[in-house]
């Protein structure tokens, strides 16, 4: 799954294992997720975040309280995923393909954080008013989608259809990418 990530969600998920760690919990879930983010200082959820006057310490300390009200336990070894997390993952990089980017990037770990609505990471992000369509909107429109550091798919000519090149996937170049099951 490590080849369908930018670098920079490599290591906002190696920060929220870190993470996971630090709070002694034995699985990295959605939560830490979000706490990779926040503390991914090079990411433009940061920039995001500051357009919309949120602090970070705020929400961190928000998703540090909730955590704690959860309780856990640490085990040395292997973090596994919750399913939750993977979704989050999934629905990040299938964001990435239907904009057609080849790899997810942090802008679209973001947006798959607030398609989910349930656990802590979305309480989180809802108690600051933050949705999928607005910042969605704000990525696209502000541009913020041009940094991103992952590849687009290759496209072979100029299309004639760019508006239903937006709102769709071209599932047979998808396919030929080995991209789909």
């Amino acid at each position: 799954m490590k080849e369908n990530f930018s670098k920079r969600v490599q290591s906002i998920l190696k920060k929220a294992k870190e993470e996971a760690i630090r709070l002694g919990h034995s699985y990295v879930g959605s939560e830490h997720i979000l706490l990779g983010l926040l503390k991914e200082k090079a990411g433009n959820s940061h920039k995001l975040l500051k357009v919309y006057d949120i602090e970070f310490s705020e929400m961190i300390a928000m998703i540090e309280d909730l955590i704690k009200a959860f309780g856990g336990t640490m085990t040395l070894g292997h973090l596994p995923l919750t399913r939750r997390a993977e979704r989050v993952l999934r629905n990040a990089y299938s964001e990435a393909a239907s904009r057609g980017y080849s790899l997810a990037d942090d802008n679209h770990l973001f947006l798959a954080l607030l398609q989910e609505n349930d656990g802590i990471a979305f309480e989180v992000l809802k108690s600051f008013n933050l949705d999928f369509d607005l910042v969605a909107d704000y990525l696209m429109g502000e541009g913020l989608e041009k940094d991103i550091d992952s590849p687009m798919l290759e496209s072979s000519s100029k299309s004639r259809t760019p508006t239903l090149d937006h709102f769709s996937r071209d599932i047979t170049k998808l396919s030929q990418l080995g991209k789909l099951d």
